[in-house]
């Protein structure tokens, strides 16, 4: 913990505790010492403001206004020292620690990924969340578009090369997408113009909705791979920054990172919801509540055993609301290079079956082309007579769902407690008594 740590043991005993209070949020905020004459210090040094009313209005210099910006003249938002600036990094860094699979770039299929896809993206559906104007919490999980950062550097502000020729990544001026096969196209000598925005650089003085589209030509093979050429033909063309619905579930650098190119099932992605959204680990369900799940005539042989089926009665289910989703990978006529996202594929059986039985189910080509059907499943942290069941359609119902549930600010305030305290609260089922009716009953 960052705070009071910055003075000697004799400064500190000798400050009054609401002085205390404020040098410790300022530190752990700003992370950098109060400087005496700032003006909330000595607003508590002269009995004007609490240390904790001090506290909130630092935290208040975050707030992003209408424009996605936190408040400052011009000249205030460059300054690399601009404390709005410097507590809305903090939290960022904050809520990007805290996720399952942090960094983007140590997943990807290229290394120009990050310039296209934000590795920061995840944690600013948190900041956003808590920051940003006319937001409330429950957006982390309901909302339909990315954030983006306004940061600025010298070149101005929310500055994002295009990708042209001259840059590291000039390969992508011609950039296409290429599906159904591994080559590229050998008979295409037609540039294909590709001004896609990057991801901005500089200091971070805002976030806002990512409104890029970075549309992609699609094209589709013909002919045989081999000594024969290669025709291609040009099919649509592709939103690849296309939100997917949920919040931070739908986000295409939070898939990404958690689930690799070609990958035909997303527990992981499941598993990392778990951990991100509720604080807590697998399983979440008591043995009780999956007896029915078992069945002993499955080829699955986890779907014969009781102790699979309490993970993957969470993570099944959930996983079903994203089965239509399928990584793309773009190709260049110059190189082999490119870019991987998400796109959602068409449905086209009506099956609504979401819970495989048989491996037959699990067959890509029939298990992602039926409707997202799943559920949210797993035991509150506060017990009770049932787990919690929700049925859901896709990734968009599957965030509303999560947004009702007590776990979900739960496992926020578990997370803020810790950041400021350094207190740890656990969360999870123990399976012995029902949280809720000992409080009611003045057990606990």
């Amino acid at each position: 913990m960052y705070g009071l740590g910055i003075l000697s043991m004799s400064e500190a005993a000798s400050i009054p505790d609401e002085i205390k209070r404020i040098q410790k949020c300022y530190a752990l905020f700003v992370q950098k010492r109060i400087p005496k004459n700032d003006q909330l210090y000595i607003d508590v040094k002269e009995n004007r403001k609490s240390g904790t009313q001090a506290c909130m209005d630092l935290l208040a210099k975050a707030n992003l206004g209408a424009d996605g910006k936190i408040k400052g003249e011009p000249k205030e938002l460059k300054d690399p020292d601009n404390i709005g600036s410097r507590i809305l990094s903090t939290f960022n860094e904050f809520h990007q620690k805290n996720l399952s699979s942090p960094d983007l770039t140590m997943v990807s299929l290229a290394k120009e990924q990050a310039e296209f896809y934000d590795i920061l993206e995840p944690a600013y559906q948190f900041t956003y969340s808590i920051f940003g104007s006319g937001q409330k919490y429950s957006d982390l999980v309901t909302r339909d578009f990315h954030i983006q950062a306004i940061r600025h550097s010298e070149k101005g502000e929310n500055s994002r090369t295009q990708a042209v020729s001259g840059r590291s990544i000039k390969s992508f001026e011609d950039l296409f997408l290429v599906q159904g096969s591994t080559r590229t196209n050998e008979n295409e000598t037609k540039a294909i113009p590709w001004a896609a925005e990057l991801v901005s650089k500089g200091i971070l003085i805002g976030l806002t909705p990512d409104q890029r589209e970075n549309r992609i030509i699609r094209y589709v093979s013909s002919g045989k791979v081999g000594k024969k050429q290669i025709s291609f033909i040009k099919d649509n063309e592709i939103n690849s920054n296309k939100h997917l619905g949920g919040g931070i579930l739908g986000s295409q650098s939070y898939m990404t990172s958690l689930v690799p190119f070609g990958s035909s099932h997303y527990r992981a992605w499941s598993k990392a919801v778990v951990s991100d959204l509720l604080c807590r680990e697998l399983p979440v369900l008591r043995s009780r509540d999956v007896v029915d799940d078992v069945k002993k005539y499955s080829d699955l042989s986890w779907r014969q055993n009781l102790s699979c089926m309490q993970c993957h009665s969470t993570l099944d289910p959930m996983q079903a609301t994203i089965r239509n989703r399928v990584s793309l990978f773009t190709l260049t006529s110059t190189t082999v290079s490119g870019i991987m996202f998400w796109a959602d594929q068409n449905i086209t059986k009506v099956d609504l079956k979401h819970y495989p039985e048989y491996s037959k189910d699990l067959v890509r080509t029939e298990y992602a082309v039926r409707n997202p059907l799943g559920s949210l499943r797993f035991r509150s942290y506060s017990g009770g007579e049932k787990p919690i069941d929700i049925e859901v359609m896709g990734a968009q119902e599957l965030g509303e769902a999560l947004s009702t549930t007590d776990d979900l600010y739960a496992c926020a305030a578990k997370r803020y407690f810790h950041f400021l305290t350094g207190i740890d609260v656990n969360l999870d089922d123990d399976g012995s008594f029902d949280f809720k009716s000992s409080v009611e009953r003045g057990d606990i």
